[in-house]
């Protein structure tokens, strides 16, 4: 019987590495590769050519290959790049079979079957809505029975107006949408969105006061929130998170870091951390490239870009801002190309404007404000930790402590740049106008009293020596009063809805703990020379709100006991209100009490 052959659909590409190709052109395996130029269909050899259709309009990328540079211009190879030319010219009648073969084979395909060899699979995807996802996700989706579809809803939208700022790695109109499809089809969604789905009600049940929840019908359990914790790293694991790679799994990881913290589980976190890390890179969230504007494209895929550019930059971030406290760092910048995220808007009208993401004045507010000033303050920690490095050890020269130092007061300059140079809402005593979100006051409290913390984390290898000798008498003079304002405008926030969720992030515990044990060290250390800038009356006794108020301190700590308590902190405040004497009652205190170190740590 004669066999009839079929004309393959599939393109050139996804043949030759036998992938699964979606059939169009371009396929999504090539855009999720970035080589949606190079891909077609193969020509039926008994026929004559035929153009290939021509639907860009519809499948084009936003991942607009990088145009061809000029002679004169150096570059640097970019690894696990096949985008490589070829040469020129057709090949001659002489060629061998063998010869044309080679001219089709990719630079990188040694690499690949290296890979492969491993047991590692390079060719990855950013979409795996083909891939076999776990059963949990269709088992615990029907039984899911923690928050109705309607509170679900509610608990979202809250968390899209009052909440997004601490993170932005959610896009929050797309999310509340694929929740819908959830509650109408439970078992829809992949694994990894489930996890991912529990992660942002742990999120938002920590961060939203109970009286809010109340008032949605959501039950304020003190556990309901670690419970939605745990169900979430369970989800991570049921969907076999380490192999079966999504975004939605570091966007996971990067949400459970803020109940995970107050939950006293940093070494869980720090390891999930590392895990999100290696799936953005394996996802290649981490070469997107500069933003070009691309009429073609999708609104979708726009926006899509743009989740991954600040899920990104968020990991960078944390990777880089406990450099001078580990004195080491994960990500390095020569190996990524990512751009920061654009200050946009989440409305969806908003945020595209033909083909491109519409950038706002950094004047305007948006969600991503917040962060876009931690992110420059994250490069210009790397960028002190890269120069001190390059200097050496300080042992190697008679003045290589005194370089380092030099090195310090730099970053700290630059530093106080960056907050003079912050979005004019975020700026010291600046009107809040009505048209700001209700939480702006919040807001720039807190930014300012991570900003004292990241100066304490500049200075810190200087923070004893500034009390001994004189030529580093400066770290003390620039940290000690910008956290004591810092410490005050914290305390001073109004007793509401948007307070109480500034405070239940782990960030503001840990930074609030910092601050009050660098002024107690002043007044300790200071006594013998009566160098202190803050004296006891200053510290101890309050006569209103221009004082710093330790008394006030230790009564939020236990009123949130079990938070401060998850960051090793309760032990130091019990120590701080019984009023060290002297210095050697400091020291006795540091060798009997690990938790200072731990709170160095962040």
């Amino acid at each position: 019987m004669r066999k009839i052959h079929r004309k393959s659909l599939s393109c050139t590409e996804c043949t030759r590495r036998k992938l699964r190709c979606s059939k169009t052109i371009p396929c999504s395996a090539c855009v999720d590769r970035n080589i949606s130029h190079r891909c077609k269909r193969r020509q039926d050899p008994s026929s004559t050519s035929q153009p290939i259709p021509n639907n860009l309009s519809e499948n084009a990328s936003i991942f607009v290959p990088p145009a061809p540079l000029s002679s004169g211009q150096n570059t640097r190879p970019r690894p696990f790049d096949d985008s490589l030319s070829t040469p020129t010219g057709a090949p001659s009648a002489s060629h061998t079979p063998t010869h044309r073969m080679i001219d089709s084979v990719a630079t990188d395909a040694a690499v690949t079957l290296e890979f492969l060899a491993l047991g590692r699979q390079r060719i990855v995807h950013s979409n795996r809505k083909d891939r076999d996802n776990a059963p949990y996700s269709t088992l615990a989706a029907a039984e899911d029975t923690i928050l109705s579809g309607p509170q679900v809803k509610a608990a979202m939208q809250y968390h899209h107006e009052h909440l997004t700022w601490m993170h932005n790695v959610v896009h929050l109109p797309t999310f509340i949408d694929q929740c819908d499809v959830y509650f109408l089809a439970p078992g829809s969604q992949e694994g990894s969105w489930m996890a991912l789905y529990y992660a942002m009600l742990a999120f938002t049940l920590y961060h939203v006061h109970p009286d809010v929840l109340g008032s949605m019908g959501i039950d304020a359990s003190d556990h309901l929130a670690e419970t939605c914790y745990n169900k979430s790293i369970r989800s991570l694991h049921d969907a076999d998170f380490m192999t079966v790679h999504s975004i939605s799994s570091v966007q996971c990881i990067c949400l459970l870091i803020y109940v995970g913290y107050n939950l006293g589980q940093s070494d869980k976190i720090s390891v999930l951390l590392a895990c999100g890390v290696r799936i953005a890179q394996s996802l290649c969230m981490h070469r997107l490239g500069p933003d070009r504007p691309n009429p073609t494209a999708k609104t979708q895929l726009l926006v899509d870009r743009e989740v991954q550019k600040r899920t990104w930059w968020f990991l960078v971030r944390q990777d880089w801002l406990q450099i001078p406290f580990i004195n080491t760092y994960t990500i390095h910048p020569s190996q990524f190309n990512t751009p920061m995220p654009s200050n946009c808007f989440d409305d969806v009208d908003r945020m595209v404007h033909h083909g491109s993401i519409a950038e706002q004045s950094k004047n305007i507010y948006t969600h991503n404000s917040y962060t876009s000033v931690l992110n420059d303050v994250s490069v210009l920690i790397w960028k002190t930790q890269d120069k001190m490095c390059s200097l050496g050890p300080p042992h190697q020269a008679d003045d290589g402590l005194k370089k380092l130092y030099g090195e310090v007061i730099n970053a700290d300059e630059k530093l106080r740049f960056i907050m003079k140079n912050m979005p004019s809402f975020f700026q010291k005593d600046s009107t809040i106008d009505h048209y700001f979100p209700e939480s702006i006051q919040q807001q720039r409290d807190t930014l300012y009293l991570g900003l004292a913390h990241k100066f304490y984390s500049i200075h810190r290898h200087f923070q004893v020596p500034s009390y001994k000798d004189p030529w580093f008498a400066y770290s003390k003079v620039s940290c000690l009063p910008i956290m004591r304002h810092s410490l005050r405008a914290v305390l001073s926030l109004p007793n509401d809805d948007f307070t109480w969720a500034a405070r239940n992030l782990w960030t503001v515990s840990a930074h609030v703990v910092t601050s009050a044990v660098w002024l107690i060290f002043d007044l300790i250390l200071s006594r013998e020379d009566r160098s202190s800038l803050f004296d006891d009356t200053e510290i101890h006794e309050s006569d209103g709100s221009q004082r710093f108020n330790l008394e006030e301190i230790i009564s939020r700590v236990e009123e949130n006991e079990e938070e401060f308590q998850s960051i090793g902190a309760i032990s130091v405040f019990d120590w701080l209100s019984r009023g060290p004497n002297n210095f050697g009652d400091m020291m006795q205190f540091l060798d009997n009490e690990v938790s200072l170190r731990d709170i160095n740590e962040y």
